[in-house]
């Protein structure tokens, strides 16, 4: 499980605050907030293990006591930008989520491989392994992306906009297969995203950032409509 407790959110200066959140295995859990409010600040603070006030832990142990090394087999980051390197195929971009597995050796073996393979298909992108990453388009990118996490097979995957830049049919593809994961590997699956209809589908929790109360504040799916949720993210009436 991950918590946050009496949290502060943000950038040079405090953007909303977090009393008492736990995200819970096996749940696709959604972010939601106007641009600015602070997602991106958050997933970085989950994903980084660490800040300034309060406290973020996973299975009761705080995320700050696990080296970095720790952290990448527990946590996995998909930023809202292709984090890809240059002079990397496809296949090698793919790889490296499997690198926190492989020990001193920095060797893939057959299992490893075998899991690339897997998730390649499972998102279609097997025909595009030998391609450089600088070739592919931004949605192929966003796929890679989020590919080379589900490779790395961390028990909390953290994702920022993950189908931004991804056609409406592979939107719905995409948000179906991180509920499946969720479920299927009981992993917790957080994601910020402004698809919010997308979202109401799938999802089943929210954490919205309340610009009245400027609190981050927890609804399971079912309290929801979409004209309650842009209420409560974005003051819209």
């Amino acid at each position: 499980m991950l918590e946050l407790t009496n949290c502060k959110i943000g950038v040079g200066r405090t953007l909303y605050g977090i009393d008492a959140i736990a995200v819970e295995p096996g749940k696709l859990a959604v972010l939601i907030g106007a641009n600015g409010s602070g997602k991106s600040t958050l997933l970085d603070a989950i994903a980084l293990g660490k800040n300034d006030m309060g406290s973020i832990s996973y299975n009761t142990r705080p995320l700050h006591d696990f080296s970095p090394e720790k952290r990448s087999l527990l946590i996995s980051l998909v930023e809202s930008r292709f984090a890809g390197a240059e002079n990397l195929s496809t296949q090698e971009y793919l790889e490296l989520g499997r690198f926190p597995h492989t020990g001193f050796s920095g060797r893939l073996d057959e299992e490893d491989l075998a899991i690339v393979s897997q998730f390649a298909q499972r998102l279609s992108l097997e025909h595009l392994l030998s391609q450089s990453t600088l070739t592919l388009s931004d949605g192929e990118r966003q796929r890679a992306g989020i590919a080379r996490a589900l490779i790395q097979q961390t028990p909390l995957m953290l994702l920022d906009e993950p189908t931004s830049f991804l056609d409406y049919p592979n939107k719905r593809t995409m948000m179906k297969l991180l509920a499946e994961i969720a479920l299927e590997e009981n992993k917790i699956v957080l994601l910020a995203s402004h698809d919010l209809e997308l979202c109401l589908e799938y999802a089943t929790d929210f954490l919205i950032v309340n610009p009245v109360t400027k609190k981050l504040e927890k609804y399971p799916r079912t309290l929801l409509t979409i004209e309650r949720l842009v209420e409560l993210a974005f003051e819209i009436k």
